[in-house]
């Protein structure tokens, strides 16, 4: 309803705006406007839809920030020093199944975002990120990183079904004693 609300007035602003003057006549047009489409083309939400969550979204924005900086310098050294040292990894993340495309995208881009990293692929049946990773000195800290990055991800921006969805999964690691 407030949502119908607030998408109404902005509508009715709009159009008042495009005749160039909030007159009253233009702000009733445009609101007996924004009703007819309101209720002509309803929009349907998606169940998936996430919503903002201002403090894990905090907690996700200074964690990659963290991350590239971290990233950064790591890169820069190995740029720095060169030595044929080779250690580079394509690791699995598995993805939430209920997690939007919109999520999705920000754990992707994230990822490659951050230097010395990058998604390869992904699979959908199960949903699994394939990520390649340069200077991997501990596997299991990288896979524990971009876990990390998913679930602050999925904290931030998810639905409610993707964050029990994610709650499920940590206290199945934590039973099977994987943290």
């Amino acid at each position: 309803m407030i949502r119908n609300l607030a998408r109404g007035a902005w509508l009715t602003v709009v159009w008042a705006a495009l005749w160039g003057e909030f007159s009253p006549a233009n702000l009733l047009s445009g609101a007996v406007l924004a009703a007819f489409l309101l209720v002509a083309f309803p929009t349907a939400r998606d169940p998936r839809r996430g919503t903002i969550r201002p403090i894990a979204a905090a907690r996700f924005l200074g964690y990659f920030l963290f991350q590239l900086v971290v990233s950064n310098l790591r890169v820069a050294w190995e740029v720095l020093t060169p030595r044929n040292d080779e250690r580079e990894a394509i690791l699995a993340l598995p993805v939430v199944a209920s997690a939007s495309p919109t999520v999705l995208s920000l754990l992707v881009n994230s990822i490659g975002l951050t230097p010395g990293t990058m998604v390869v692929d992904l699979t959908e049946d199960p949903r699994v990120l394939y990520v390649h990773v340069l200077q991997v000195h501990d596997v299991e800290a990288a896979r524990a990183d971009l876990w990390r990055v998913q679930q602050l991800a999925i904290r931030a921006f998810g639905s409610a079904d993707a964050v029990a969805e994610l709650d499920e999964l940590v206290i199945g690691a934590r039973s099977r004693g994987g943290g």
